[in-house]
């Protein structure tokens, strides 16, 4: 059985792919992450939130002309993400 990642972990692999691939659709941010959709939803909320992820509104989708979102890092979530390599690589 896989062991349950933290949220903490899942908080951190959001903003390490957000940041490598700014303008990231959440269904493709979820099929990098492998978690359920509504467990994204609520990370999502909470990173956007906190100003460390921002969530904007697409109105015409250039894939499927539907509204949908993209999700940007902010410059606070850069400065989370640093903080979070930075603690890594102390408790190593």
């Amino acid at each position: 059985m896989m062991k349950k990642r933290s949220p903490y972990e899942i908080n951190k692999k959001i903003l390490l792919c957000v940041r490598e691939t700014p303008g990231l659709h959440p269904n493709e941010l979820n099929k990098k992450i492998g978690t359920n959709p509504s467990s994204l939803k609520t990370h999502l909320e909470y990173l956007e939130a906190s100003e460390d992820l921002e969530v904007q509104r697409v109105e015409k989708d250039p894939a499927n002309g539907q509204p949908s979102f993209r999700l940007y890092p902010t410059k606070k979530g850069n400065k989370t993400l640093e903080n979070l390599e930075k603690r890594n690589s102390i408790i190593k």
